[in-house]
């Protein structure tokens, strides 16, 4: 009898332990949808956004850049309007290739193009595969100030025009505080959604993501629709260059295209790649100095239900600095929220993650720790967690 008894309590055990966990898991979920609900003040149904027949609008940047085949080796990836009567188109080209000898110029109500002066800059080279990163500018006379809506840099030899819209840079609309621009890279989603969790409580609410073709529609869609309810501009790029060239050759390149895109609506810009991260330093006095330096952090553990960023904090003793990222500052008030400080009116850190080699000396940094609550506690994080995303 005592056997029956035993095992009657032993089932039991097992069925209470097995409610216990559901029950565990299902208010785990429902805490994160009220966490949500309180913060936002209307639910929001991740699968809709999934299941979503459209995908909403994103900010206004102008046209959207995609690089194309000017000639042999020769590609041009985006055009501005940074003066008056000055085009600047960014692009690459192979060493071996005579560069342009013209530029021509399209008006909406004029048929026929109009012939520029054509002049160029070489920005960097890369001995080893021989491409250079170039600066094309075009200038032009027009008596009644008529602005460019494309532009077409083109060799003796071209048989025809290979024309790439043009961004108006002077259009003065400043809205944003602070733009970041994040390089193409390998994609990952944790890295991607852990990197716009933590800038976005740092006060920065505009992002231009340029990506490879191998950020998922699916992720990109959702991150869209999600993006009036997190209250982030989302913009993404896609970065489709048919060679392969250095990654700092295309940070380089990027960065041109970031500056000149947001220098009439952000005050602050910069490039990152998803494993660096702006980071405030503990000196509060503001420095004029606008190179900020990079601190590598190594990776050596990696979990799905913590940021990476709270996982490693073994930071690679080097303190010479060599290594920094450009902080674009635009002469401009921003007409919406320029009263609210960001981490742009701090002096700042880039902490970068990555893996280093074996045997690398390391100290220990923890500064990052800070900031653990607010970056668990993120919507973001929270549904990378719970996999709703």
């Amino acid at each position: 009898m005592k056997k029956y008894q035993r095992l009657l309590l032993i089932i039991i055990s097992i069925i209470s332990l097995s409610l216990f966990l559901v029950y565990r898991h299902q208010y785990n979920r429902l805490r994160h949808v009220l966490e949500v609900f309180n913060f936002f003040g209307t639910p929001c149904n991740i699968s809709e956004l999934h299941r979503s027949p459209g995908v909403l609008l994103e900010h206004d940047w102008g046209p959207q850049p995609v690089w194309q085949e000017v000639d042999s080796k020769g590609f041009i990836y985006s055009a501005f309007l940074v003066e008056n009567h000055k085009v600047q188109g960014l692009g690459v080209r192979h060493a071996s290739v005579a560069i342009p000898k013209s530029c021509f110029l399209f008006f909406e109500d004029d048929p026929k193009p109009i012939k520029g002066k054509l002049g160029v800059s070489k920005v960097a080279e890369d001995k080893t595969s021989g491409f250079l990163v170039y600066v094309f500018t075009c200038v032009f006379g027009d008596a009644d100030n008529r602005s460019p809506y494309s532009v077409a840099f083109k060799s003796q030899s071209g048989p025809k025009y290979v024309t790439t819209l043009v961004t108006n840079a002077l259009d003065k609309r400043g809205i944003f505080n602070g733009t970041i621009c994040a390089a193409p890279g390998l994609f990952s989603k944790k890295m991607l959604l852990e990197f716009l969790s933590f800038h976005s409580f740092m006060g920065i609410e505009s992002f231009i993501i340029y990506h490879e073709q191998n950020l998922p529609h699916r992720v990109l869609k959702l991150l869209k629709n999600f993006s009036n309810n997190l209250n982030l501009w989302l913009t993404f790029y896609p970065y489709n260059l048919p060679l392969f060239i250095p990654k700092q050759f295309t940070k380089i390149l990027l960065e041109y295209d970031c500056l000149l895109r947001t220098k009439s609506q952000s005050k602050f810009s910069l490039v990152l790649n998803l494993n660096e991260y702006i980071v405030p330093s503990g000196d509060q006095k503001k420095h004029k100095n606008m190179r900020l330096p990079i601190k590598q952090f190594c990776i050596s553990h990696v979990s799905k239900n913590r940021p990476i960023v709270l996982q490693n904090y073994e930071v690679l003793d080097n303190h010479s600095f060599n290594e920094v990222v450009q902080l674009n500052v635009n002469n401009f008030n921003t007409s919406m929220g320029s009263n609210i400080r960001t981490i742009f009116d701090n002096n700042c850190v880039i902490f970068r993650y990555e893996k280093c080699e074996k045997g690398a000396k390391t100290l220990p940094d923890f500064s990052m720790k800070r900031f653990s609550t607010d970056l668990t506690r993120s919507t973001l994080v929270q549904l990378l967690i719970h996999d709703d995303v």
